[in-house]
């Protein structure tokens, strides 16, 4: 058994440092936990390949958060476990290399979940769809956190509920406090400490205290307007016809010597040091239902809207949340199938261009884990000079088999080299693309180590006419629909996915959509993609090709290509 570690959130704002804070003292109770001391400009595996340097078209944040997971990857061994917040996608990206190895070459990882733009923006609206591209990506690497992550916990009960819609079973801690006192004789001054923001829902608060029957108590906010990135300017203005209702009764301030009552209403946020002093002093709290507040006070009146929070002013309901300690920290057994994905085809289609063969023959059967066999497809070229430099392959590595046919194009001879294929996985390349000698190593380990999926990927580099590294999340039925994130057909697959009858689709090649279909019918068939995030495919970019197409192929092509998903 290795260390109990946690990487430390500086970057991440002080209502992360607060959460892992409170996580760090829960998991403290179960186990000894140190703080991961992180180097400060360690060279990541990704380095050797010019990342971060090459990344283009992804958000700063999850460049930030990939450097800060080669760094805690640096500074562990295999066998410890390590503590991670989800915000901005650092956690996923941690948890998702972690999953791509063997048990005996990784950590194990636990993810802290309720500092994330996913949940904030479902506690805004219950939906995180149609967001900026920042924030969108954000979303997509912490939806991967709480896949990938050996274990995933939250203080926040309506955090477990949102993550159990998504098929993540999540432990709930609960970190006891000091009992909640009731709300007792008259409420003359009202602390509402959280920033003002529309996940701490001022607002409803604000109303709920004017219908309320008590008098109108003074109500002090806090200062800190904060950006939730709903409004144009800031909550705070936002609230100007429930301010001139109340009028002068209320002040701003983030000190507040002893107030009557303390009102919390962000689900998600671990309450400040402030307000867990006054609490232990005695002052009243009413709580959100399933908040992390209420894992703490666990005797504390608790409300969901408006009548709610009314009903526990005016003494007619004081229902206070119900829960349990959480279990110890039990990390699931994940065995590994190490006899997966031994025997390796590959399958190269060529059609009359054979300029860049031998670069791509060379990078696939000079790899780390060598192939079993590799298929080239001559797509009805005749051309004595193709026909030469195949031969001159074949004479060369006895490995190398060609086939023949008819020109129909490149998704047919897709398919028939699958067809022929003996191996029990299988990765098509293009006859110009290239692949990292270490591509099938880490590819086929992802495949034992996780029984569960049946594709793994990898991030492209793309080079020729425009070179950078785009980093893209996990194929999913909800990427999926919007968008394909894995570049080049550079992605092994075990051989059930042939047997099962999935095919490339011969029309969709002139849309550019092809190999889109064909993960999305992988998903459809109850498969599971892994991904590798490292650049270990390399896509050459000519002058021509897809950069082509018009919007109306691009969106017909994406309308087949997705219609598995449907």
């Amino acid at each position: 058994m290795g260390k109990l570690l946690y990487a430390g959130t500086e970057m991440r704002g002080t209502r992360g440092q607060r959460l892992l804070d409170l996580t760090v003292a829960w998991m403290g109770e179960h186990s000894g936990i140190e703080k991961l001391s992180l180097p400060a400009n360690h060279p990541g595996p990704g380095d050797h390949m010019g990342l971060p340097d090459a990344f283009a078209a992804t958000p700063q944040n999850l460049i930030e958060s990939w450097r800060v997971a080669q760094r805690i990857d640096a500074a562990t061994q295999p066998g410890d476990t390590v503590l991670v917040i989800d915000r901005d996608g650092l956690a996923g990206v941690f948890a998702l290399e972690q999953a791509m190895r063997l048990p005996s070459d990784r950590c194990t990882s636990v993810v802290v979940a309720g500092e994330s733009t996913y949940l904030k923006f479902q506690s805004h609206a219950a939906t995180a769809s149609g967001l900026s591209p920042e924030d969108t990506s954000a979303v997509d690497w912490e939806l991967a956190s709480y896949q990938w992550a050996d274990v995933v916990i939250t203080p926040s009960a309506w955090v477990r509920d949102q993550l159990a819609a998504l098929g993540v079973d999540a432990v709930l801690m609960n970190v006891a406090g000091p009992e909640s006192a009731h709300i007792a004789g008259p409420v003359q001054d009202v602390w509402l400490p959280e920033s003002v923001v529309r996940t701490s829902r001022p607002g409803t608060i604000l109303r709920a205290i004017n219908m309320a029957r008590l008098p109108i108590p003074t109500v002090t906010m806090s200062e800190d307007d904060g950006v939730d990135e709903v409004w144009v300017g800031n909550t705070w203005d936002a609230l100007d016809g429930i301010r001139l209702v109340h009028r002068s009764r209320i002040v701003r301030s983030d000190e507040v010597a002893t107030p009557d009552l303390i009102i919390l209403g962000d689900r998600t946020a671990v309450p400040s040091a402030q307000t867990v002093e006054h609490v232990a002093a005695g002052v009243p709290v009413i709580v959100p239902e399933g908040s992390t507040a209420a894992g703490i006070w666990h005797t504390a009146p608790v409300w969901r809207d408006t009548a709610d929070l009314v009903a526990v002013l005016d003494g007619d309901s004081l229902r206070p949340t119900i829960s349990a300690r959480a279990p110890s920290l039990v990390v699931p057994d994940r065995s590994p199938d190490e006899d997966r994905a031994r025997r390796i085809s590959v399958g190269v289609p060529v059609f009359r261009d054979t300029r860049h063969l031998d670069t791509c023959l060379e990078s696939i059967l000079n790899q780390s884990v060598a192939p079993v066999e590799v298929l080239i497809y001559d797509d009805g070229s005749n051309l004595e000079s193709v026909d030469e430099a195949l031969h001159t392959w074949v004479e060369r590595d006895d490995r190398v088999r060609v086939l023949t046919g008819p020109n129909q194009g490149v998704c047919a001879a897709r398919n028939h080299m699958l067809e022929s294929m003996v191996g029990d996985a299988f990765l098509l390349v293009d006859a110009d693309d290239m692949l990292h000698p270490s591509f099938l190593k880490k590819t086929s380990r992802a495949l034992q180590a996780n029984p569960d999926i049946v594709a793994v990927s990898t991030w492209t580099r793309f080079f020729g006419t425009y070179e950078a590294v785009e980093a893209k999340p996990p194929f999913d039925a909800r990427v999926g629909k919007r968008e394909n994130p894995i570049i080049s057909t550079c992605v092994l697959v075990d051989m059930s996915v042939r047997d099962q009858g999935v095919r490339f689709a011969p029309d969709l090649a002139w849309l550019y959509c092809e190999d889109w279909h064909v993960w999305s019918q992988i998903i459809a068939a109850g498969g599971r993609f892994g991904l590798i995030p490292e650049p270990l495919a390399m896509h050459r970019v000519h002058s021509s090709g897809g950069h082509r197409r018009t919007d109306l192929a691009y969106s017909l092509g994406k309308a087949r290509a997705t219609e598995p998903l449907s």
